[in-house]
């Protein structure tokens, strides 16, 4: 009986049989618990990954961060000019009243925003011809929204201005737009209300570019 063994080879208490690693202690080739083996990734380890942290694998630099296609300038005009007449056509149905039309409407928004002007400032502005401009003056003049004045500077010249009935009618037809946008506006979800408000400050841009490269004066 050789020492370490019991009878019938069965190894005695605490001797670890041939072959059989003891406890805590690896057989030869078997990676201990938590170690892994030459070429083989430890759990949660993506494979072919190198060993030292923030070094991508296989050489591969770090994924470009996202780029924003570029602009055409060109199609953006053509698109938010479409959009802008659809609207306005739109908006014109549904706020002007049976009594109120169109060139009647702008002069007294003209008249309003840009102080009294003279009958061919407001034909330019409203692009329409003087005669018909001053058609509209003596048909706004009897209804009692505008009356005309002296020049201040030239007393040959005439100038139109806006009455306090006329002051009226553009609160009014503000009012009707204002609720036709709201209208519209309460059925847009988060994200498109949220672009509406970012786009407002580049519109009024625009629109102030316009206004200064085409002044009404008078």
């Amino acid at each position: 009986m050789s020492p370490g063994t019991t009878t019938a080879g069965v190894p005695a208490a605490g001797v670890p049989a041939a072959g059989v690693p003891a406890a805590g202690v690896p057989a030869a080739g078997v990676p201990a618990a938590g170690v892994p083996a030459a070429g083989v990734p430890a759990a949660g380890v993506p494979a072919n990954r190198a060993a030292t942290a923030g070094v991508p694998a296989d050489g591969a630099g770090p994924a470009p961060l996202g780029k924003t296609a570029p602009i055409d300038n060109a199609s953006l005009a053509d698109e938010l000019g479409a959009a802008l007449v659809q609207l306005y056509t739109l908006m014109r149905r549904n706020i002007l009243p049976p009594q109120i039309g169109l060139t009647q409407a702008s002069t007294l928004l003209i008249l309003r925003d840009s102080g009294p002007q003279r009958v061919t400032s407001l034909a330019d502005a409203a692009l329409v011809a003087q005669p018909t401009m001053s058609a509209v003056i003596i048909g706004m003049e009897r209804l009692g929204w505008v009356r005309r004045d002296g020049h201040r500077t030239d007393r040959r010249a005439v100038v139109v201005c806006l009455t306090e009935e006329g002051e009226n009618v553009v609160c009014e037809l503000e009012a009707a737009r204002s609720r036709a946008l709201l209208a519209d506006i309460e059925t847009l979800p988060t994200k498109d209300l949220t672009a509406l408000v970012a786009a407002l400050p580049a519109l009024r841009g625009i629109i102030a570019e316009e206004q200064q490269s085409k002044a009404v004066t008078w």
